[in-house]
């Protein structure tokens, strides 16, 4: 199954090259979230942004022009959006670390990621309402155990539901 399978980004001509230059961890959460959206929520993840220049608007970390985030349209209703960004927040962990490390021993670096995810919480930040897909080098896929559990929430199993390998 490819990344984008389930994705539209038909928006801009730019859009299927630049999805093959992003992060590969970013392309693998890009297709869980469109199979999740597709299947499960019944719409396609149209694609908004995906690589921009440092600077381009204020106060940004710059991400975009790492090849390590990605914008989609929100989804047609908003809790149908928030329920994306939670599962795919419960199927990836942004920085591994700050689940891997004891408290005791976080370096002051990890304790402020301890609030990062790879899906933004809130679709209504920045200069407009869009869904926010992000990667760190140490992002994970949750383990195979904590997946069954994700899918039994849905009421799905490994055997109607298969993401992206």
């Amino acid at each position: 199954m490819n990344e984008d399978q389930y994705l539209d980004l038909s928006a801009n001509a730019r859009f299927g090259e630049e999805f093959q230059r992003l992060d590969p961890m970013l392309k693998k959460i890009c297709g869980q979230a469109g199979y999740f959206a597709f299947h499960i929520l019944g719409e396609r993840l149209k694609a908004n942004c995906i690589f921009r220049k440092a600077g381009t608007i204020q106060g940004e970390s710059g991400i975009h022009s790492e090849w390590r985030a990605i914008d989609f349209h929100i989804l047609s209703k908003p809790e149908l959006t928030l329920c994306l960004i939670r599962a795919v927040n419960q199927l990836f962990v942004y920085d591994s670390r700050v689940i891997d490390t004891p408290e005791i021993f976080k370096p002051d670096e990890l304790l402020k990621r301890q609030g990062m995810f790879v899906a933004h919480p809130n679709p209504f930040h920045g200069t407009g309402a869009h869904i926010h897909f992000q990667s760190h080098p140490n992002t994970v896929f949750l383990t195979k155990h904590l997946t069954v559990d994700f899918l039994a929430m849905y009421g799905r199993d490994s055997a109607n539901f298969k993401g992206v390998v």
